[in-house]
């Protein structure tokens, strides 16, 4: 079966690269050691910064993400300190945006109390 619309000029369509235009993938990264994770404290909604080994984590995220060879459409981190550090770190080690106007998208939907993780690149 062939799909045609006008913009596509009468081509037959390929189902698979249809299927791959329609989906994605999510991948989640929660932010790296915060001082409140060193000293056993619950954060939460406090805004605390990352630790010197919640930095090695962030770089290493991003050196995992690079080593994947996946480009992101989309950057979406939640407001807290610890959450921004860690994007930009992951994002500076892995060069991972598909173009250097992609934003980050900074919401505060993202976090504890929604359940999704602090950093969301699509």
């Amino acid at each position: 079966m062939t799909k045609t619309t006008s913009d596509s000029h009468n081509l037959p369509s390929n189902k698979a690269e249809d299927r791959a235009r329609q989906t994605g993938q999510v991948y989640f990264v929660r932010h790296g050691e915060s001082t409140s994770n060193e000293r056993n404290i619950f954060a939460g909604v406090l805004n605390v910064d990352l630790t010197a080994f919640g930095r090695l984590q962030a770089r290493q995220a991003g050196n995992d993400i690079k080593k994947k060879g996946v480009k992101f459409d989309a950057v979406y981190v939640s407001h807290m300190r610890r959450a921004k550090q860690t994007c930009e770190i992951a994002l500076d080690i892995s060069q991972l945006l598909k173009s250097l106007d992609t934003p980050v998208n900074i919401d505060h939907r993202i976090g504890e109390k929604s359940g999704v993780a602090d950093f969301v690149m699509i």
